[in-house]
């Protein structure tokens, strides 16, 4: 029986891998420190209370009534908003 030929360790599935294995790497290093996983708890749960933030105020827009004076307000803070933005 031949010997078969010993293949290369570069596969198709090399930069797959390689990144696979930076990722794992950079969530290590991330956790290793306590102080680091405080941030990201802290960050990940001011991200969450800032969506929920949004969704509340959508609720409670959609419950009250639209007047043409709450419409100008909205559109005048708008504006604002998009001065600022410039």
């Amino acid at each position: 029986m031949p010997k078969q030929p010993k293949r290369s360790r570069a596969s198709a599935h090399a930069p797959r891998d390689y990144q696979l294995a930076a990722a794992k790497h950079a969530a290590k290093k991330r956790v290793k420190s306590h102080k680091n996983t405080k941030a990201l708890l802290e960050e990940a749960t001011t991200e969450l209370n800032s969506q929920f933030a949004e969704v509340q105020s959508l609720y409670v827009a959609k419950r009250t009534a639209e007047t043409p004076a709450r419409i100008a307000e909205e559109t005048v803070q708008n504006l604002a908003d998009v001065m600022r933005g410039l």
